[in-house]
């Protein structure tokens, strides 16, 4: 390795940047061939109106005259750097040197340099300050609900007040819930107004106490005085100074850690948050904005990328059906089931049912796009009763799924590769939360009809109470063994069901739902529910001072079981109940 190099640019205004570069040469490389690395990248980076600041391990010595030493200082004065005296950067028994560098050609009062023991190398850290007016305001806003408790009691209030006649007098599923999502945004315009607030960046907790700081300071002690004497002695009393040191750290970090979940409402969320903080990559990005290369080209409209990410998970499962050359036809084929009892219409909930399944909602701030979150539905479900009573009712005496229940907002979710390829995200669905209750709703009479009629397959452990992939490995562990047992040969074909939910069309579950008696009117409320689905991916966008959101152009879901929503894995598990049929 002739030598490692890094950089960052720091923009200080729309004119003026700052580029920071890091340098790393090992002792025995080639310093004509070193120096020649560092000559092209100062070349690359300076650019009119930008400045340079250059550090790191350049293992040439500024305390010597030698040729090494005339070599980088006349390369750095053909480029107007200058090198800044430094003390000792690397202190042993038997030798003191500088071989660490801060190059700048920025005045040298604007640049100011200290040297510091930070006990993580043998060799010192260089601390630079750059003194310079801020152009730019770093500090950005965005605008959100403002939902504290205050605000939340007075929209309770508001709501308490409305009578909802412009709702359940409506004999129109449409025209209902729209009335209802109206009055309900008024109310919260009222009460929750939009506030803007002032982004701060994310900083660990400091796990740093008082006996921390003393332990930390006895071992620096004595790794200089190690760094000076070069005895065994006083290096097995550094080493063992440096163990304490890094025990107690690890030990306020564990308590740290252990405070945070206990703070957290929701503890299984802090809890992949801390894992997330740990294992991420230090080079990556946190950032949420995106940029995606499309048509070859570097694409930074937001707009456009919300487009291109909407078009691109609409169309996966057309794309991976015709990858595989499947028709859609061939799916419908379906062996007959023997119905006791057909289900030829959703049977109507009551107050009662409704409070329960409101309660059983996890209280989550974020919303579709309604943005009516379940926060605010659990915190006002006395107020809301009646309303979602009412359009629940009427939407299963229709047989129709309203109309603006059946959007979803997607946030496009990193996954892993090439940030730029939209192949590299997935959809995340943020759904009505009144569509999740009807849903749930539902869900518990689809249930009890495939469970009263032994429709659902013993074989099928996924989406089941009271089963799993544990139950799953089990129950084939115990097959192959009584088989094994008995003599018997085994042969195991396992298949993985390439973007399952996202291939079954509507139209296969629908011919499924009726072969396994879902008949007439109930039949017609899944069909409603299935068709003229559109979604929208959000994005965000950044200008100097503000964070906001972009929305894409809608666009209509004629394939895959909707994902997120609570009839999601019992529909995909419908549309494939035939496979355990196959002989």
């Amino acid at each position: 390795m002739v030598c490692e190099v890094t950089g960052t640019k720091i923009k200080i205004s729309n004119k003026i940047d700052i580029h920071v570069l890091g340098y790393y040469r090992p002792p025995n490389a080639n310093i004509e061939t070193a120096l020649q690395v560092l000559d092209d990248t100062i070349t690359e980076a300076k650019t009119h109106n930008s400045y340079i600041i250059a550090t790191g391990d350049i293992n040439i010595d500024n305390l010597t005259n030698n040729r090494e030493r005339s070599a980088l200082n006349e390369l750095l004065a053909s480029h107007d750097l200058t090198r800044l005296a430094l003390p000792p950067t690397r202190v042993t028994a038997t030798s003191n040197s500088s071989i660490d560098i801060v190059c700048t050609d920025l005045p040298p009062s604007k640049l100011n340099v200290e040297v510091c023991n930070t006990g993580l190398s043998d060799h010192t850290g260089q601390y630079c300050t750059v003194d310079l007016p801020k152009i730019l305001d770093s500090a950005t806003f965005s605008t959100y609900r403002n939902t504290c408790s205050r605000n939340l009691n007075n929209l309770k209030s508001i709501l308490a007040t409305e009578t909802w006649e412009n709702v359940t007098q409506l004999n129109n599923i449409d025209n209902a819930y729209d009335n209802f999502l109206d009055t309900f945004k008024r109310a919260l315009d009222r009460a929750c107004p939009f506030k803007t607030k002032r982004q701060s960046h994310s900083r660990k907790n400091k796990i740093y106490n008082e006996e921390t700081l003393n332990l930390r300071k006895e071992f620096i002690n004595a790794q200089d005085k190690f760094n000076l004497t070069g005895r065994i002695e006083d290096k097995s009393d550094a080493n063992q100074k440096k163990k304490a040191y890094d025990l107690k750290l690890r030990q306020l970090k564990k308590e740290a850690n252990a405070d945070y979940i206990y703070q957290a409402n929701n503890k299984t969320k802090a809890i992949w948050e801390l894992i997330n903080r740990e294992r991420a990559d230090k080079n990556q990005s946190m950032s949420d904005l995106i940029n995606l290369t499309i048509d070859g080209m570097k694409e930074t409209d937001p707009k456009k990328i919300a487009d291109h990410l909407n078009t691109f998970f609409v169309n996966i499962a057309d794309n991976t059906l015709k990858q595989h050359q499947i028709s859609n036809d061939s799916l419908l084929y379906s062996p007959r089931y023997n119905i006791d009892t057909t289900m030829t219409e959703m049977t109507p909930t009551t107050a009662k049912e409704v409070k329960q399944i409101i309660r059983s909602l996890k209280s989550k701030t974020s919303s579709g796009l309604d943005e009516m979150s379940s926060k605010i539905i659990k915190f006002c479900e006395a107020e809301l009763l009646k309303p979602i009573l009412h359009v629940t009712n009427l939407s299963f005496i229709q047989g129709k799924f309203p109309k603006n229940l059946k959007q979803a907002k997607i946030y496009p979710k990193y996954k892993q590769g090439n940030k730029d390829e939209a192949t590299n995200y997935r959809p995340i669905s943020l759904l009505p939360t009144v569509s999740k209750i009807i849903e749930k709703i539902t869900l518990s009479r689809l249930l009890t009809h495939l469970q009263d009629n032994k429709l659902l397959s013993n074989n099928q452990h996924g989406f089941r109470k009271e089963r799993s992939t544990s139950t799953a490995i089990m129950d084939l562990v115990e097959y192959i063994t009584d088989n094994l047992e008995e003599g018997n040969t085994i042969t195991s074909v396992f298949l993985d069901l390439s973007k399952a939910f996202d291939c079954l069309g509507h139209n296969l579950i629908l011919a499924k739902l009726q072969t396994l008696g879902v008949k007439q009117s109930a039949l017609k409320w899944f069909e409603s529910y299935l068709s003229e689905r559109y979604q929208v991916v959000e994005v965000k966008k950044r200008r100097i001072g503000d964070t906001c959101t972009v929305h894409s152009e809608k666009l209509s879901m004629t394939r895959e079981v909707p994902q997120g929503f609570f009839l999601g894995p019992v529909l995909y598990e419908v549309g494939l109940i035939s496979l355990v049929k196959i002989e």
